[in-house]
């Protein structure tokens, strides 16, 4: 259909509307062929210019889509040389957790070795207490005997000034028996003497 009027449909328009009957068969078939062939060439026009403008959008929008795609790949370009850069780090990084992990393992190795030794150690001290325990026992058994052994001399050593005494005393008595003895004997050899001086007198006579 048309989108706006024209002179001849307005006019034959408002013929048809102040008439009652019908139009003749050939004015009404030429009627509808100037607006049947008016809206088809308009209708074209129209869609004609819908779609130049479609496919100015459809280029524009392909464009954009274009850009966009650009700007994708671009972006993905660099997500990808930054997924490299980031495995080449975490590469770097493997190869530093590796080293990391074998000087680990040494340190544990050494720790070990360490703890190792500390034990024999903890074990060779624990040997030497128990020796300077038993040496402890030891020099206090002796302590105890030399104790008992002093006491014993205190002992012996008492014992023997008593018996120093004793025998002091018994020197003494012996001296003074030596003494009467000696008193005696003098005494009798006087005695005798006297005796044998007597019997030489009675024999003389």
């Amino acid at each position: 259909m048309a989108s706006r009027p024209f002179p001849h449909s307005s006019l034959d328009g408002f013929s048809m509307g102040l008439s009652t009957t019908f139009p003749p068969r050939l004015f009404w078939c030429f009627m509808n062929f100037w607006a049947c062939s008016y809206s088809s060439s308009a209708h074209f026009l129209k869609y004609w210019a819908k779609l130049c403008r479609a496919t100015q959008e459809m280029e524009l929008k392909l464009r954009e889509m274009e850009e966009e795609e650009m700007e994708r790949e671009k972006r993905c370009q660099e997500a990808l040389d930054k997924n490299i850069i980031f495995e080449d780090k975490l590469t770097t990084k493997e190869k530093e957790l590796d080293s990391l992990q074998h000087k680990l393992a040494s340190v544990t190795k050494t720790l070990q070795q360490m703890q190792a030794e500390v034990e024999k150690v903890i074990e060779h001290n624990q040997s030497l207490i128990k020796q300077q325990q038993d040496m402890e026992e030891q020099n206090a058994q002796l302590v105890v005997e030399i104790n008992d052994e002093k006491t014993r001399n205190e002992q012996l050593k008492s014992e023997g000034d008593i018996l120093t005494d004793e025998n002091e005393e018994i020197r003494k008595e012996l001296h003074h028996i030596q003494n009467i003895t000696d008193q005696k004997h003098q005494e009798d050899t006087i005695t005798l003497d006297l005796m044998n001086k007597q019997l030489q007198d009675l024999q003389d006579e």
